[in-house]
């Protein structure tokens, strides 16, 4: 079960170079179906839709026959120009999409604001085999590097962030944190 960025030929279908890009995946059953494209409205967010969605791999748990979760990272266009990272929950043909983490709101866990989300640091996410989240993000003021989880159904909580101490040292600190992974069940 695979889930891709593609583009579409232009001009067929009414494509534009405004709405040319899109995630599509497997997980769900049925075969490959669209998830988000360029130009789809953010559900939740007034007027911002989709302008560019990040390269790289995508987080995809299948969490049962007709079930599934996805990450992405994206940049907005229309009423903002924030990234984000989304998380698409599917069932069957039913696509149910949130922001998990976005530029310029609260980093939980921290006084901080997210920084760029869809930046060559944070970009991909990575997700266990039950659809549970990590991420490592850059946060602002600062540009401090850090890891954040979610679980499936759950809310978005920091793991260990620059500055912290690092467990075993006698007190040291982190002073980078690199991407993470995650193992089976979060």
């Amino acid at each position: 079960e695979i889930t891709i960025l593609a583009s579409l030929r232009i001009g067929i279908g009414g494509v534009t170079v405004n709405d040319d890009t899109g995630i599509w995946s497997e997980v769900g059953g049925g075969g490959l179906s669209l998830v988000l494209r360029e130009g789809d409205a953010v559900p939740g967010l007034a007027g911002v839709q989709v302008g560019r969605l990040a390269t790289g791999a995508y987080a995809t748990a299948t969490t049962g026959v007709t079930t599934g979760e996805t990450a992405f990272s994206v940049t907005f266009k229309g009423a903002s120009t924030d990234t984000a990272i989304l998380r698409a929950s599917i069932s069957g043909t039913t696509v149910s999409v949130q922001a998990v983490a976005r530029e310029n709101s609260p980093a939980p866990g921290t006084a901080l604001q997210f920084g760029n989300i869809a930046g060559s640091y944070s970009d991909p996410a990575r997700m266990d085999a039950t659809g549970n989240l990590v991420f490592a993000a850059l946060t602002k003021p600062g540009n401090k590097e850090g890891l954040w989880y979610q679980p499936v159904g759950g809310s978005l909580a920091k793991v260990v962030m620059a500055d912290d101490t690092a467990p075993g040292t006698s007190g040291a600190t982190f002073s980078r944190i690199q991407r993470p992974s995650i193992g089976s069940n979060g």
